[in-house]
């Protein structure tokens, strides 16, 4: 078990580096928080985003077995051939980025993806765990973001 998480997380760095720091960000914030006596977590808000966040990364999981192979595919009809590894990449990073931009921008505007999104939104408090926050129907629609990507040959 030990040996599997290990792979895991040697695999998956940025998730690696970016728990113990969100670990620490978190326990500064409940520290200040109550310093200066203003109340940004109950245990109540806060069990309920870290176990949103655990169930949509159960799901996220799952979601993306699923949609690895119907990327694959998809990549068979791709539109284009990228042979500049950099150039690949940059494209890459900046279309994510514009794609989920305007998927949250959309979340907003769309009732239906705002009754997905709302979720969110929905905390009492305002503190670093409420980003965990998140619906368990977000992974699903989620996917739908990488479907182009594949077709156009990432």
């Amino acid at each position: 078990m030990i040996d599997a998480l290990q792979n895991y997380l040697k695999d998956n760095w940025l998730l690696a580096v970016s728990t113990p720091f969100y670990a620490i960000m978190i326990s500064l914030e409940v520290i200040l928080s109550n310093y200066h006596k203003r109340t940004l977590y109950t245990v109540k808000e806060t069990l309920i985003n870290f176990w949103l966040n655990i169930a949509n990364t159960i799901l996220g999981i799952s979601c993306k077995v699923f949609v690895l192979g119907i990327m694959t595919w998809f990549l068979q009809f791709h539109l284009v051939n990228i042979s500049n590894e950099y150039v690949y990449w940059i494209l890459l990073f900046f279309g994510l980025d514009i794609c989920f931009y305007f998927e949250h921008r959309s979340e907003h505007f769309v009732r239906f993806l705002w009754a997905v999104h709302v979720t969110h939104h929905s905390s009492q408090e305002y503190n670093l765990t409420t980003g965990f926050r998140s619906s368990v129907f977000r992974p699903p629609g989620f996917i739908l973001v990488f479907y182009p990507f594949s077709a156009i040959g990432f």
